[in-house]
């Protein structure tokens, strides 16, 4: 178990979003993150915690980041819509976005950002404004996704999740196929 890594309002609480019978799985049974210390984290191989933000390896069509936390920033990059481009690539250089958030001031507008692999936007997991791709991320996490008209999107994902919202990782025990809708 690791409710360390959840936020406090997810502490202790259950997957009551999950069918029946998994929604009687604890949340912490599969979350991993930045929050937890040293050895309160059961699989992060030695290392004092998982790594925030993920990090960019390897992907074709990356082109949805984010930023972490409450009201967060979110950015379609249309130059990486399609291509497959590696980290040193896309770490380093400055980007022009548009501001996909429609609760931010800026919604809408070009947003130039300067990405890094260990502060500010990361790939999302859920990558709806290129039509066909996949990524990989560290720690561990493979998704591919391709675009079923204008409002689903099938996924394939496997590994550890990020959830931006709430800073934390899902790890995926079983690969995850489905429909997301919009």
């Amino acid at each position: 178990m690791a409710d360390c890594a959840l936020p406090d309002n997810l502490k202790g609480r259950r997957h009551e979003d999950w069918p029946w019978p998994a929604s009687r799985i604890k949340r912490g049974w599969n979350a991993y993150g930045p929050r937890c210390i040293g050895d309160q984290c059961p699989i992060c191989h030695g290392k004092s915690r998982i790594s925030w933000p993920p990090t960019f390896i390897v992907g074709k069509g990356v082109s949805r980041w984010e930023e972490t936390g409450p009201g967060h920033s979110v950015l379609h990059i249309k130059k990486l819509d399609g291509i497959t481009v590696v980290a040193e690539e896309v770490y380093g250089h400055i980007w022009d976005g548009i501001e996909m958030n429609p609760g931010l001031p800026n919604f809408g507008k070009v947003v130039r950002v300067k990405l890094y692999s260990t502060t500010g936007y990361s790939p999302s997991a859920i990558q709806e404004f290129s039509p066909r791709g996949w990524m990989k991320l560290d720690p561990k996490f493979y998704a591919e996704w391709y675009r079923l008209g204008k409002n689903h999107t099938y996924y394939h994902r496997t590994g550890f999740r990020p959830d931006h919202e709430d800073t934390y990782y899902n790890k995926t025990i079983v690969g995850y196929w489905g429909l997301s809708f919009e």
